[in-house]
This record gives C-alpha cells, structure tokens and sequence, in this order.
C-alpha cells in the first residue's frame, strides 16, 4: 500500500495522476473483468469466470495469442517464478502434460540431456536450463512454490553442512569427499530421527 501512495503522490507532483485516478482505475478493472456480477453474462461456474477473465485481459492488453501473453510476462521476475507463469499461459491453452507424471518424464529426459551435454562440453547451460524449467513443471503439478521449495533446500543444506562441519571438528580439511559424504548422511539421519 506505502508504494501504491508513494507513486501516486510522485504522479500528482507531476500532474500525471493521484490516488483517486488510482482507485477509479482499480475498480473500472473489477467491474469489466467481472461481467457476470456487474453485467447480464452467465457462468457455470469459477472455471469459467477465470476463463473470462483471463479472455477480457488478453482484450484490454491487445493480446491476439499466447505467445504476445507469454511476451508481457515480466522478465525482471525470479527465473523460477516466470517459469511458472509462463508454463501456465502454455496450460491455458492445453499445451500441458495431463499429470505430474509427464513432467516427471521429461526431468528425466532433461537430465540425460545434461549427462550429455557434460560429456561432450556442448550446451551444458543451455540442457541445464531445459532441467530446471522441466522441475518447474512438476513443482506446478504438485501445487509447490519452486521459489520456495529451492530456498528450503538451500537452507536446509547450510544447515546440514553446519552440523557435519561442528562433528567433523578440525579434521574437515583433510577428509576424503567419502569420509565427508558418510558424515553428511549420518547428519541426515539424526535430523530425521528428531522429528
């Protein structure tokens, strides 16, 4: 809210636009994407007015496809936030697995893909950047923000690595990556154990 008051006083100062002009854009918004409460169209059901909806914006943004909509998605987003709304502008239209099995399938092309490309050093970002998005798709299926899901991981690395570096004491240096990896899984078991 601070923001939407900060720009529209900047806006007044300038004589562009205030905080009334604001609201009044906001609530012409909400009467045209929403026919079937301010006008006579008749839905089945919350389908169907999300299907509305999203036809009337593609009409107020000049949008003939979904290409031009996949377009306005803003590319300053977190790459796995835009993924996502970019794979659901493709769902809108049927371009979509049928279930989180298909996009299970396809990580696990990508990641032969990858193997690849590490292989012969060709493409390596390029397949790398195919994984993720394949990820993506089965994080939309099971209803989990990547965004979130990739920080937890994150954090719940430091924090296991925390735990085998205070057991492993000074000796860390010199461990092997087997000796390291043996810690970590005994880390691993004693964080689930606590559960």
């Amino acid at each position: 809210m601070l923001q939407v008051v900060f720009h529209a006083h900047m806006a007044r100062c300038e004589g562009a636009f205030d905080f009334g002009d604001v609201c009044d854009g906001i609530c012409k918004k909400l009467i045209l994407r929403h026919p079937h409460i301010f006008a006579d169209t008749q839905v089945s059901g919350s389908a169907q007015v999300l299907e509305n909806w999203e036809e009337i914006k593609k009409k107020e943004k000049g949008q003939k496809s979904t290409a031009q909509a996949m377009d306005q998605v803003a590319k300053s987003l977190p790459a796995l936030i835009y993924a996502e709304k970019i794979q659901k502008k493709a769902r809108k239209v049927g371009f979509d697995w049928p279930d989180a099995h298909g996009a299970l399938d396809k990580v696990r092309e990508e990641t032969d893909e990858l193997a690849q490309a590490l292989a012969t050093g060709q493409g390596v970002e390029e397949e790398l950047g195919d994984l993720l998005f394949a990820a993506v798709n089965v994080a939309r299926f099971a209803d989990v923000d990547p965004e979130k899901a990739l920080a937890d991981a994150a954090q719940k690395f430091a924090r296991r690595f925390a735990r085998l570096e205070q057991a492993a004491g000074d000796k860390l240096p010199g461990m092997t990556l087997a000796q390291m990896d043996e810690l970590w899984d005994r880390v691993k078991q004693d964080e689930k154990e606590r559960r």
